[in-house]
């Protein structure tokens, strides 16, 4: 009876070691892969998010004075003024609210492409590293027709530029900049609609770099604002930009007093990591460049944030830009945006 019970029992100890191994063990090494799977997964998409997040262009097309006279084609310019390459795959052509033509940009038949200056044989879409510049000719569409078109720019990464909208592919001449304006009202001009607020940790920005592209922001948080300034200095001079330079902000609930409340500019790198703006190391402005200014810290030189307000109510800003043009010291007030807190 014993040696019976014994062998039952080595007998039911081979079956649930057989099952361990042929059964459940398989099971474990399954889902631990499929584990890790979905983790190098997440990490690609995140990835791939953070470089989509990271393509910056300037997209504009010519106007017609900057367009060689024997050409009679529209031509477009793409400055990578990001920090990752950008390769371009394909031309959007859009007439009366519908896509007219995809051109894709290996297509030689139909484009010239230069790349700093140096033509490109075609076969191959172009990649733009940070800095560099990419001249379009459109030579299937003539200059009269044209101005029928507007157009985007793809990316291999899917992304549309420029971002906020298409773009004429023929300028219009009531767009160009009055060139005694900047002696007016000052050098430097806000693009108004490019205003945005982030979420601010002490470390970093959320959603960096688009941020939160609104005038209603939620009340009691630690916030920073974004704006791009571009420098139209009539004599053409670089605008060097000092510690002092910051947004201020009047607001009021209802019944309140006016309060006031400053955020003063900041170092931002690529990914949204915030640092005390450093003058030794300063943001300077060419003339007709464009840049995005980040007001995050409740004193000059630190990185230390600042809430908005905790209740309900309405603010208005000024901007103050602060710094040097020629060595010169050089101060403008900008008024600026409305804002709503709820």
């Amino acid at each position: 009876m014993f040696d019976r019970r014994c062998q039952a029992g080595v007998v039911g100890g081979i079956i649930i070691a057989m099952l361990v191994f042929s059964i459940i063990l398989p099971l474990i090494l399954y889902y631990q892969r499929m584990a890790e799977y979905n983790t190098a997964q997440a990490e690609i998409g995140i990835k791939y998010l953070e470089e989509q997040a990271r393509e910056m262009l300037n997209v504009r097309a010519l106007s017609l004075d900057e367009v060689t006279p024997s050409l009679d084609c529209p031509v477009i310019e793409a400055v990578n003024v990001g920090s990752i390459p950008v390769t371009l795959k394909r031309i959007w052509l859009i007439k009366s609210s519908k896509v007219d033509m995809l051109i894709d940009l290996s297509e030689i038949d139909l484009i010239d492409l230069a790349l700093n200056g140096e033509n490109l044989t075609g076969g191959e879409v172009p990649t733009l590293q940070p800095g560099y510049t990419l001249r379009i000719t459109v030579k299937i569409i003539s200059l009269e027709d044209a101005e029928n078109y507007v157009f985007y720019l793809e990316s291999d990464r899917g992304i549309l530029h420029p971002r906020r909208g298409v773009q004429p592919l023929i300028p219009s001449e009531s767009e160009e900049f009055p060139e005694n304006l900047s002696e007016i009202l000052g050098p430097t001009f806000l693009d108004f609609f490019s205003f945005r607020w982030y979420l601010y940790d002490g470390r970093s920005l959320t959603p960096w770099p688009y941020g939160y592209e609104s005038f209603t922001i939620p009340t009691g948080s630690t916030v920073a604002f974004g704006v791009y300034v571009c420098n139209k200095d009539p004599l053409k001079r670089t605008i060097r930009l000092d510690e002092y330079t910051h947004m201020w902000m009047y607001y009021s609930g209802s019944g309140e007093e006016l309060k006031k409340s400053e955020f003063y500019i900041v170092g931002v790198d690529t990914y949204g990591r915030v640092y005390p703006y450093d003058p030794d190391k300063p943001i300077t402005i060419d003339y007709d460049q464009v840049a995005l200014l980040v007001f995050a810290a409740k004193d000059p030189g630190s990185a230390r944030g600042n809430n908005v307000p905790s209740s309900g109510g309405v603010g208005y800003t000024n901007l103050l830009i602060h710094g040097f043009v020629d060595g010169l010291p050089f101060s403008q007030n900008i008024p600026f945006v409305g804002i709503t807190f709820t």
